[in-house]
């Protein structure tokens, strides 16, 4: 009744304040998870694994158009959705995270308590993932990065990472969307929070979200592609308690921190080559965000099925001379009408060779039915297929 009540003086106290102010939400709060997404991919299979395994749930976004053009689409239909989440939640925290490419490794108890510890800690109640490489408005944001005292790499918005209380995040969808100046929606987070740094703060820290692109100890390794995003060598890994080998989790060395949601932006979710985890002396097809799975919540890599998928991207009951260690299906990364298109695609090959193996066959039946009624010299050293029977001559 208490919680109640506080949720009703927060919804009053929002129709009361200026825009520019603040709530606070002293009471209990609980999270909500949501994703855009436009098509069913299998590379989402970590992200599902993870998220249902550590939070039981997550809302999927769409307008059911398609909406993966334009590309501030996402926008609106985000919009929608803080909208229509009931007034009574809005002291509630709102997570929207990209689905194709993003690990959940914590409770819901766990994020909300380092939500309640950055808002603490900036006075602000929205918060987005950062990067170490920069798009666009490098300098601007590298001072407003300054102004913070930031001592990190990680200094430049990347808006596949996005939490806040419920009011703090209708507050900053509700600015205009202008497609001439902001076509991603990258672009218009970084000029909003620019513009109006009282909104949202990046996660400077890397204490909720980290987005990585080579984590230390993981296959994949991807030294060069994580430098060429501006991380720096030996920041991310993979830890490990001595007292209990089973027990790892991921940390940022630089921030000594250990964020519970990893995004694996750009070509850092793409399967490479690495050693296989089964047979370390093979390569294998492996992909980052499907590994952390793997090694971080076994439980949910076996409930669902992904160390199947893998066994059979492995292919070991493959002969050597014909296995392929990076499979043409990359179902680790791949829309599932992708999959099934290749599926049919080999079909059509099988078909076609089937095929034009039946009109070599007859071919040669034909052929050989010519010689037999054109030659009496037609013997078994000549063309087998027309060999006159015992007792019968050609004709």
């Amino acid at each position: 009744m208490r919680s109640l009540t506080n949720s009703l003086h927060h919804v009053v106290a929002l129709s009361l304040l200026p825009s520019s102010l603040s709530i606070i939400c002293d009471g209990e709060s609980h999270l909500h998870i949501a994703s855009f997404t436009s098509e069913l991919a299998t590379s989402m299979g970590a992200f599902f694994a993870s998220t249902m395994r550590m939070l039981g749930r997550v809302t999927l976004l769409d307008d059911g158009k398609g909406a993966t053009w334009p590309p501030y689409k996402r926008l609106l239909i985000y919009r929608d959705y803080l909208r229509r989440l009931p007034d009574l939640s809005i002291c509630d925290w709102v997570l929207l995270i990209d689905s194709y490419d993003t690990v959940i490794m914590e409770g819901e108890e766990g994020i909300l308590e380092i939500l309640h510890r950055l808002e603490q800690q900036t006075g602000v109640s929205s918060f987005f993932g950062a990067e170490a490489l920069c798009q666009t408005e490098c300098r601007a944001q590298e001072q407003a990065a300054a102004q913070r005292h930031v001592d990190t790499p990680w200094k430049y918005l990347n808006a596949g990472l996005h939490a806040g209380r419920l009011w703090a995040m209708r507050r900053i969808f509700e600015e205009p969307i202008n497609v001439s100046t902001a076509w991603t929606d990258q672009d218009w987070a970084i000029n909003l929070t620019l513009a109006k740094p009282d909104l949202a703060v990046l996660d400077y820290r890397q204490e909720l979200f980290m987005n990585a692109f080579s984590i230390q100890g993981l296959q994949p390794e991807l030294p060069e592609l994580a430098r060429s995003f501006g991380q720096p060598a030996g920041a991310l890994a993979v830890g490990a308690d001595p007292a209990a080998p089973s027990s790892h989790w991921i940390e940022n060395r630089i921030t000594q921190t250990r964020p519970p949601i990893v995004h694996f932006p750009g070509n850092a979710k793409f399967p490479a080559l690495g050693a296989c985890t089964e047979r370390p002396e093979h390569l294998c097809q492996q992909s980052l965000p499907f590994e952390v799975v793997r090694l971080l919540l076994p439980s949910a890599w076996k409930g669902w099925k992904l160390n199947e998928m893998q066994d059979l991207l492995d292919d070991f009951s493959q002969f050597s001379l014909f296995r392929k260690p990076m499979s043409p299906y990359h179902f680790q990364y791949q829309a599932l009408w992708e999959v099934v298109q290749q599926l049919k695609d080999r079909d059509h090959v099988l078909s076609y060779l089937i095929a034009g193996h039946v009109l070599v066959l007859l071919a040669a039946v034909s052929y050989c039915g010519w010689m037999r009624c054109s030659s009496r010299s037609c013997t078994v050293q000549r063309c087998s297929v027309c060999a006159p029977k015992k007792g019968v001559h050609a004709v």
